[in-house]
This record gives structure tokens, C-alpha cells and sequence, in this order.
């Protein structure tokens, strides 16, 4: 493998790393709403984005731009957690 490959891996893994911490915590208030519907498909929303991470991390790897496109799906993932979290929080202020 040479370094310019690995340097894209490492590139892809670190960008998820860095989103991490803001979707877990839209899932943890999202979740807080007790309605275990929402919990589900606050679950299911988690579970799309950590796909689309990686699909966006596979298409990175390979250096073709076009390629990073791949795990844009993960937005919808992501808008539904910070929808259920707005909810959870209008529902409780």
C-alpha cells in the first residue's frame, strides 16, 4: 500500500472521528423522549449514518473525489436525529 492510499484512509477515518461526538450526543437527546418509537427510529437513524461513514470512507480511500459522494445518504440519518432531538427538547421545555 503505498503512503498516499494510507494517508486517504487515515484522512476518511479521522473525518468520522470528528462528527462522532455531535451525532451521539442528537441520538442521546433524541432518545431522552421516552416515546420508544422515536427511540427506534432514532436507532435506525444512527445505524444509516454509521453506514453512509463508511461508505464515505471506502470512496476516500480510493482518491477519486467523485467517489466521496458515496455516503451522502448519512445526512438524512443525521437530520432525523436532530429532528427527534428539537422535538425532545420542545417537548420538554
Amino acid at each position: 500500500m503505498n503512503l498516499k492510499k494510507k494517508k486517504k484512509k487515515k484522512t476518511g477515518h479521522q473525518n468520522y472521528l470528528e462528527q462522532l461526538p455531535t451525532v451521539l450526543a442528537l441520538t442521546f437527546i433524541g432518545s431522552l423522549s421516552g416515546n420508544a418509537n422515536l427511540v427506534l427510529i432514532n436507532a435506525g437513524a444512527l445505524a444509516l449514518y454509521i453506514l453512509s461513514r463508511y461508505s464515505y470512507a471506502a470512496g476516500y480511500a480510493t482518491g477519486d473525489p467523485s467517489k466521496r459522494a458515496n455516503g451522502t445518504y448519512g445526512y438524512l440519518g443525521l437530520l432525523t436525529s436532530l429532528g427527534l432531538s428539537l422535538y425532545t427538547v420542545a417537548k420538554v421545555g
